[in-house]
Formats: structure tokens, sequence, C-alpha cells
């Protein structure tokens, strides 16, 4: 007697070969997620640190006195912006300092930030936690970006 369709053994490895392939697609879907918030992270902090160059650029004659660690106190300034809010360079770089550092801090998980004029050269760091884009969860991954520019 000749045979028609297909065994159930045949339909059973189909299945099992379709459902291997579906694993795959989910992990790499959930690799690209984790790629994109590392990416995502690292383009905030590009973006904020060129905000505090062209803040430096601003303020030529105080930009030697940029300097903010890591784990100094953010400082107190008073509102510059607009034209009734008139600000001498002293106080407009405490107010650059101020709305950068809020801003790293608001804008990236548990983000830190640090400019450190040495010279002729600025120096720019932000840190912030990338392990969103890690594989490994327990431990925190901290990230850093650096840029370093001459005023």
């Amino acid at each position: 007697m000749k045979q028609r369709g297909s065994s159930l053994i045949e339909v059973m490895v189909a299945l099992f070969v379709l459902g291997v392939g579906m694993l795959g697609v989910f992990a790499m879907q959930a690799q690209t997620q984790q790629f994109n918030h590392s990416a995502y992270y690292y383009s905030r902090a590009v973006m904020l640190a060129n905000d505090m160059a062209e803040n430096l650029r601003t303020t030529p004659s105080a930009a030697a006195s940029y300097s903010l660690f890591y784990d100094d106190p953010t400082p107190n300034a008073k509102e510059c912006e607009g034209r009734a809010n008139a600000c001498d360079a002293q106080e407009l770089k405490n107010w650059h300092l101020k709305a950068w550092r809020e801003s790293v801090t608001r804008q990236l998980p548990d983000g830190r930030s640090e400019v450190v004029a040495d010279g002729q050269y600025i120096t720019i760091k932000i840190q912030f936690d990338d392990s969103r884009g890690s594989a490994d969860k327990q431990n925190p991954e901290v990230s850093e970006y650096v840029l370093v520019t001459e005023v």
C-alpha cells in the first residue's frame, strides 16, 4: 500500500526545528534591546559632554577655572538665562556647571560628571551605569565617556 501525507514523527521534528529557530530569534531580539539601551546612554553622554564644551566656549575668560570633580558638590548659582539676568563670567560658569550636572544626573542612570581644566585643555568626563546594556545584571557596569577639548 502507498503512503500519503506526513507521519506524526515528521511533523514533530518540523515543529522542534521551528521552535529552536524561534528561540534564536527571541534571543537576538533581547540582545538587540540591550545594545540599544547602551547606545542610547552613550549618545546622551556624548551630547552632554559636547554641551559642556559649548558652554566653555561661551565664557573663554573663565574657561581655565571650570573645574568640578566627581565628588565636589554642585555649585550654587543664580539664574543666568535670558536678557533680564545679567551675569558676569564667574556667575555664568557656576550656572553652566550647575545646569549641566543636573542634566547629567537627570538623563543618565547614576550619572556623574567632572570637568577638569588643565592649562589650555579641558577634560570632560561623564560616568553612568550601563548594566542594562550588559549581560551581567548582578554587577553594575560603570561606563565613562571622556572628551578632551582645547579652549
